[in-house]
């Protein structure tokens, strides 16, 4: 989940502030404060810049500010089509022990088309009752016996933090 969240985070976060130097991007990523929720270390921000400009997905610019050269990121058309298959992939990703990847749908919700965000959120209300389905089946296995009862514990949380999110 966590190479879903900062690739996203990071794409989105380019496309929003375009053109836009790693110190404004790690500043922006920290006031939404995701090396908490998302685990983004900020030096790790500079590494994956380099990364996606060789990956094709960002563009460097270098310009000149007084004596020193400065690399500004613009979005390229494949980073702003990655950054469309990871908005998509992280809204229909259910995981109630992990909901970073449904944090960067809500915070870079702007960049999907309404259409674009109301079908994936249909087909995560679809997976959210597959998970609670196979949840359920779990904890039938388990209360037969065939684990010990305190995991019958862990599924129920993890059923209700589903139950939840869904609600």
């Amino acid at each position: 989940m966590a190479t879903l969240t900062t690739r996203a985070l990071l794409l989105g976060v380019a496309s929003i502030f375009e053109p836009a130097n790693g110190y404004q991007l790690r500043r922006e990523l920290l006031s939404w404060g995701v090396e908490d929720w998302a685990h983004i270390r900020p030096g790790s921000i500079y590494s994956m810049l380099a990364t996606f400009t060789k990956q094709g997905l960002l563009e460097r610019h270098d310009l000149r500010e007084g004596e020193r050269d400065v690399a500004v990121y613009t979005v390229t058309d494949a980073g702003k089509a990655e950054l469309q298959t990871l908005l998509r992939e992280a809204a229909v990703t259910v995981n109630a022990m992990d909901p970073s990847a449904f944090r960067v749908v809500l915070s870079l919700a702007p960049l999907m088309t309404r259409a674009e965000l109301l079908d994936a959120l249909r087909e995560r209300e679809r997976r959210w009752a597959d998970a609670s389905a196979a949840l359920l089946e779990r904890i039938a296995f388990v209360a037969r016996g065939f684990a010990p009862p305190h995991v019958s514990h862990s599924l129920e949380l993890e059923l209700r933090m589903v139950e939840t999110e869904r609600a």
